[in-house]
């Protein structure tokens, strides 16, 4: 039996391919497999004694700097805050949702479009939603009410499969460059603003800097 209490015929019901090849494998080589996101397995980690590997599957990297595996799981936001969390990293906690039935069928139930609207209309507002796989603030919206949810999951369907859905926390966001499991810098985001002389107006400043 597979070290974290299912049968091998459960583990080889996992919806993710790449998931039961790697639970195969592992138990063929006495590895454990355990996975990271349920009867999906699309998120999973393979152990042998003190290291671990941590895959999303399917996905590889144009990445030079990065491995396959960390690029992956980066690129979805819901897989990478559960990687952290798993590792013991503090996370703003959060819900994945698909917003559209596509490939329903390749999945769990209950983060169905129609679990998100449930969700949203016992919700505490506002919220932060974001598509799982944007970047540059695509879709990132705070989110005020269940029918702006539901106009948020309408339009976001369009050119996305899912979204992650958080409380809203207003506070300064820092980063932190990493390379080769070394902080080389970090740095914090503020919003911009300006510093007037008590003279001038913004309006007549800018027209002195562009001249």
């Amino acid at each position: 039996m597979p070290s974290d209490g299912t049968s091998h015929s459960d583990a080889m019901r996992l919806l993710s391919a790449q998931a039961r090849y790697a639970r195969y494998t592992a138990d063929a080589c006495g590895f454990t497999f355990r996975s990271l996101d349920g009867a999906d397995g699309y998120l999973f980690e393979v152990r042998d004694g003190a290291r671990v590997a941590t895959f999303a599957a399917g996905a590889g990297t144009p990445y030079a700097l990065n491995d396959a595996r960390a690029a992956s799981i980066a690129r979805d936001k819901a897989f990478c805050a559960e990687v952290l969390r798993q590792a013991g990293v503090p996370m703003v906690p959060g819900r994945m949702f698909f917003v559209t039935k596509r490939w329903f069928e390749m999945r769990g139930p209950g983060r169905e479009p129609e679990d998100a609207l449930a969700f949203a209309a016992a919700a505490e507002y506002p919220i932060f939603c974001k598509p799982l796989s944007a970047s540059n603030g695509l879709y990132a919206e705070v989110v005020e009410s269940a029918d702006a949810f539901a106009d948020y999951v309408a339009r976001v369907a369009r050119e996305h499969f899912a979204i992650l859905v958080q409380p809203y926390v207003r506070a300064v966001e820092h980063r932190v460059f990493v390379l080769n499991g070394k902080a080389l810098f970090s740095y914090a985001k503020v919003s911009p603003q300006v510093i007037g002389d008590g003279r001038r107006s913004l309006a007549r400043a800018c027209c002195i800097v562009i001249a």
